[in-house]
């Protein structure tokens, strides 16, 4: 609990239902429960909160307003990777990859799987450098797994990793990614967060306004009509006496 709360918004401290609903939506649910267990649901919340569900926010936006958008997941853990296994895939690897660091045999080891994804990457970006599609090739002809463009209605990402990692017969492609989390920090969470806050401040104000309403602006209104009234009457009264 306290590793939690050391992590989130000071805000989603204030109510204690919104930090309950928190760790029920990251608790681990296979018995025993171990500390890693833990841990990787850390890892997990944070990288959905900070990161994850943000990036499904941009991506969702710049395809609503028109911008062709292809959205990649990067899941493998590079074999050269020297920070410890239980940090899993760290953000922004992938970018040894894209700049070819696993075809400089001279230097690194990395495996021919990891050579052949680097390469993939590689010919994503330079076409879509090129062309603005990543599936179009320079001879007009198109990639092998076609990387389908992000939209509202599909949400479809493809998913970069070795060919080891893709289990018989898994498609590449997903769709969110981390959908159902995204709707819990997003959609769920605010609304329960309104629904429990303290409203104390908001009472407080509304009896402020109330209370000017009854004794200022409503007695200033008063004087204000009753003036009208006189002036409508003198009108009346010269319009009838044929002044007007």
């Amino acid at each position: 609990m306290r590793s939690i709360s050391n992590l989130l918004p000071r805000q989603m401290l204030k109510a204690p239902l919104a930090l309950a609903s928190i760790i029920h939506e990251y608790e681990p649910t296979e018995l025993p429960i171990k500390p890693s267990d833990w841990l990787n649901a850390l890892d997990k919340m944070l990288g959905d909160l900070q990161f994850t569900c943000n990036v499904n926010e941009i991506a969702l936006a710049n395809s609503m307003n028109g911008g062709d958008t292809y959205y990649y997941y990067f899941t493998h853990r590079a074999t050269q990777q020297t920070w410890p296994e239980w940090m899993g895939v760290l953000h922004g690897y992938e970018i040894n990859f894209i700049f070819g660091e696993p075809l400089n045999t001279e230097r690194f080891k990395y495996t021919k799987e990891e050579q052949e994804l680097s390469y993939r990457f590689m010919r994503y970006w330079a076409n879509f450098a090129r062309t603005g599609n990543p599936n179009k090739n320079p001879d007009g002809t198109y990639t092998a797994d076609v990387w389908p463009m992000y939209t509202q209605a599909s949400m479809q990402y493809i998913n970069l990793t070795v060919e080891s990692d893709y289990s018989a017969g898994a498609s590449r492609i997903g769709v969110g990614p981390r959908r159902k989390q995204c709707s819990f920090w997003k959609k769920l969470l605010p609304n329960l967060m309104a629904a429990v806050a303290d409203t104390g401040d908001q009472v407080m104000r509304w009896k402020q306004e109330m209370y000017r309403w009854e004794n200022d602006y409503i007695v200033d209104w008063q004087l204000y009509f009753e003036q009208y009234k006189k002036y409508q009457t003198y009108r009346y009264a010269d319009s009838e006496n044929g002044q007007c």
